[in-house]
């Protein structure tokens, strides 16, 4: 099938599928070495998530990274390096690993990056808790492989539009960072494309142009994006009927939320809240 390069800034935008999740919380002592790697790959990708200890990352092609607690390292697939854990907070486990496999919607591989990559992220204890469902859920009784998944594609969606954030080209599209801003920190209201044109102080049809050109998508399409990756959880971790869900993302008919959810995801909102959650 071959290989497809995506930096993890813009995977957001694009369709992909993951397979082989696991999940491992790990307890390490301080100043105990994971070697392992050194001698053979990795077989697949991981994200280890930094909870209660700072790890040195000694790459066999040379060099070291530092992760410290709260930040997530990037893990491709055929990476050798051996590790050393420093713990200093005992409430918390070491770290928390996701290893996965990822494929576009043509079969092929994936390829994130090439070499282990530290990535700082603005809300850490909002990605532990992402972290933790996704170690409860494969570790529950029962085992539910949509449920990881849906947990791990929302955390590779964060992930992903955080880091492509602060990559923002601001030459030629920062005229517009207000509007996107705005729609990110607004997506449940219903706001008017001309009004967020209107806050960076440029026509509706110039604001469209460069959020598809930077976005790849229209600002509905991007809104509508954020709701259904919230739907997600809210179907899976909340009580919440499907009109009530769809009443707290902004949408006022339910049956549209519905087919769009449906269009997205492959299967009703109900359908994906019976499978995955807990109802």
């Amino acid at each position: 099938m071959g290989e497809r390069f995506i930096p993890i800034e813009e995977l957001c935008q694009h369709d992909y599928a993951l397979m082989d999740i696991s999940v491992f919380e790990q307890n390490w002592r301080a100043g105990e070495g994971y070697n392992n790697y050194l001698a053979n790959p990795r077989r697949e990708d991981g994200l280890c998530l930094m909870a209660g200890s700072e790890t040195v990352y000694t790459l066999k092609k040379g060099g070291k990274i530092t992760a410290r607690q709260g930040e997530i390292v990037y893990l491709p697939q055929g990476s050798q390096y051996g590790t050393t854990f420093y713990r200093f907070d005992n409430t918390l486990p070491s770290d928390i690993l996701i290893n996965f496999k990822i494929f576009d919607s043509k079969g092929r591989k994936i390829v994130l990056g090439d070499t282990p990559r530290v990535i700082r992220v603005s809300d850490w204890e909002g990605y532990l808790e992402s972290f933790q469902m996704a170690n409860e859920a494969f570790y529950k009784g029962r085992y539910m492989p949509g449920k990881i998944k849906g947990i791990v594609y929302q955390i590779l969606t964060e992930l992903s539009a955080e880091m492509k954030k602060e990559g923002f080209p601001r030459r030629k599209y920062g005229i517009i960072e207000k509007g996107i801003l705005y729609l990110e920190q607004n997506w449940t209201e219903n706001i008017p494309i001309s009004d967020l044109a209107a806050i960076c102080g440029v026509s509706e049809s110039c604001f469209r142009r460069l959020f598809g050109q930077y976005m790849g998508m229209s600002p509905v399409q991007y809104r509508n994006q954020m709701r259904i990756s919230r739907a997600r959880k809210l179907l899976i971790y909340d009580s919440a009927t499907v009109d009530e869900v769809s009443r707290a993302l902004g949408f006022e008919d339910a049956a549209y939320f519905s087919r769009l959810f449906k269009k997205k995801v492959g299967c009703s909102p109900s359908q994906y809240g019976r499978e995955r959650g807990s109802r």
